[in-house]
């Protein structure tokens, strides 16, 4: 009887071993899935931050497929300045974003709204001539800049970017105070596999607007007269 008992208290010895390290490794196991879990979404949540730019782009190039135009902007019939280069040029006005800027008189304006961020785009490419372009794949002679209407203040903002930026790997983050036109704001740069980019933004108390080049890609690295051209001209209304 004795040796009956000691053999079955050592097998309920043995079941409750490895009931105890099949619960450790089951806990570890679900420990592991909510980890990985959590840091997917993470992932995924950086990712459609940064897709945002580039389906930023395809609203822009791909205008058919806009699901929601603005409907309260208000261009202007073209007016002339007192500087030859921008003679003959158009303005935009939008009293609801509160601001306008002059573009040259044979681009194309493209109001669009993506994530609940308004977007204006500014291209010297008619809705054919971007289907045609597509088709084709050459993007040569494209010329398009976008300005975003981001409802954050710029402080909040650009702590934002700088996250954004070390969570994707984009190295020496920089924020540079400038001048635009007549208005304060920054350029911000970041380099990703050696090559260094920039995008503008100006502001007020409540809004940052996103001034980005999508073409020609040289712009994107460098400046462009075109664009500083049209940014001189920005000016916030009341």
């Amino acid at each position: 009887m004795n040796e009956r008992k000691r053999l079955r208290w050592f097998r309920n010895k043995q079941e409750r071993s490895f009931l105890f390290v099949a619960g450790i490794f089951l806990w570890y196991v679900l420990c592991y899935y909510v980890i990985m879990k959590t840091i997917l979404m993470a992932i995924l949540a950086v990712l459609s931050v940064a897709l945002a730019g580039v389906l930023g782009y395809q609203k822009l190039t791909q205008p058919e497929l806009v699901p929601t135009v603005v409907s309260q902007p208000a261009v202007n019939q073209p007016v002339a300045t007192t500087s030859d280069e921008t003679a003959g040029w158009k303005t935009y006005r939008n009293e609801g974003y509160g601001f306008e800027v002059e573009y040259p008189g044979n681009w194309h304006v493209y109001p669009s709204i993506f994530q609940e961020i308004d977007i204006i785009g500014f291209s010297n490419l008619s809705e054919e001539e971007v289907k045609a372009k597509q088709e084709s794949g050459d993007f040569t002679n494209a010329r398009s800049l976008t300005i975003k209407i981001i409802n954050k203040q710029i402080d909040s903002w650009l702590q934002e970017q700088q996250r954004l930026s070390d969570a994707l790997g984009i190295e020496n983050f920089s924020k540079e105070k400038i001048t635009i036109g007549e208005n304060e704001g920054y350029k911000i740069s970041g380099a990703v596999e050696g090559k260094r980019g920039f995008s503008k933004a100006l502001f007020t108390k409540e809004k940052v607007y996103l001034v980005e080049t999508l073409f020609p890609k040289k712009c994107i690295f460098e400046e462009c007269e075109i664009f500083n051209q049209m940014l001189s001209t920005f000016k916030f209304i009341k």
